[in-house]
Parts: C-alpha cells; structure tokens; sequence
C-alpha cells in the first residue's frame, strides 16, 4: 500500500492489507485516525473484508470467521478493539472455538449493519440493524440443531440471548 501521515492521521491506499497472528483485513483504503500518537480508530472502506480466528483454538479446529461490508470502522481503547461497525451490506460468519472439540458452531448473519461491542479480546455483544437474516447451528454428539431468523433488528449478548425485533418469523 501507499502511506501519507500528518500529526493524528494515517492514510493507506492501493490495496491495504493489515496482518496480526489471529486475523487478516483488507481493504482498498484504509484511514487511521491518531490520538496522543495511539490508534484512536480506524476506517476502512473499498471492499473491505476479513479473517479471524478464534485464538483459543490453538489446534485449528474450528473454521475462520469472515466478515465484510462496505465501510468498516474500528474504535480503539486502552485494551485494544472496543467497537466494531460493519456499515451497508454487512456479513458475518462466526465460527467460535469450544472446549469440548467434538463441538461445532457457525453463525452467519447479514443485515444493513452490524456493530459488535468488545470486552478485552471477547465479544460482548451484537447488534444487527435492517434486513437482518441469518442462520445459526450446532453440531454435537453427531446431531445438528438449527436455527434460522429474520427480522428488522436483532441483539445477541454474551449471556446468550437473543432478541429479535419487529417483524420477525
């Protein structure tokens, strides 16, 4: 990629692709806005998409997560990633790791947005905004239980509940 940088901004362009030891993000632009020289947040726009993997899996069981939109924005605080926004045509599919290896989870949704709200390295919550659809299922002891939605707004928490909004089915 190409950089520029002033006093509290970063700019990459012409192919932007960020790399850590549990995920990968690209994007065709990317804007890192500084605070007190610390990454504040960070905008990623043109085809932006990613990779995750759960780092608990140190084996690589469970599949890499993805997820994509058309804007994408990071908001950064002292632990690392506190918020994430999925904006216009968002898509998630979430793949977590278990103890029990015998477990397998996929969680795919889309809506117009998706925020996600981070504590430390752990998702807290999502919310999925407009148009949300998606499919969750879980295979154990063999048996596959599943479960498919949709909505206008829907709400997960880490205390596993669910709350879809209007229109629901």
């Amino acid at each position: 990629a190409i950089m520029w940088r002033d006093d509290n901004k970063i700019l990459l362009v012409d192919g932007v692709s960020v790399k850590n030891p549990d995920w990968r993000m690209f994007a065709d632009t990317l804007w890192v806005h500084l605070k007190n020289d610390k990454i504040s947040n960070v905008l990623a726009t043109g085809n932006p998409h990613g990779i995750w993997h759960d780092p608990a899996d140190s084996f690589h069981l469970a599949d890499d997560s993805r997820f994509s939109a058309d804007t994408m924005k990071f908001t950064f605080g002292d632990k690392g990633i506190e918020l994430v926004e999925l904006v216009r045509q968002a898509k998630v599919e979430y793949s977590p790791a278990h103890t029990d290896t015998s477990v397998i989870d996929k969680h795919i949704a889309s809506g117009d947005s998706i925020a996600a709200i981070m504590t430390g390295h752990s998702i807290d919550s999502v919310e999925i905004h407009g148009g949300v659809v998606g499919t969750s299922y879980q295979i154990k002891n063999g048996k596959r239980d599943s479960l498919l939605y949709r909505g206008d707004e829907m709400a997960l928490t880490s205390q596993k509940r669910v709350h879809i909004l209007a229109n629901s089915w």
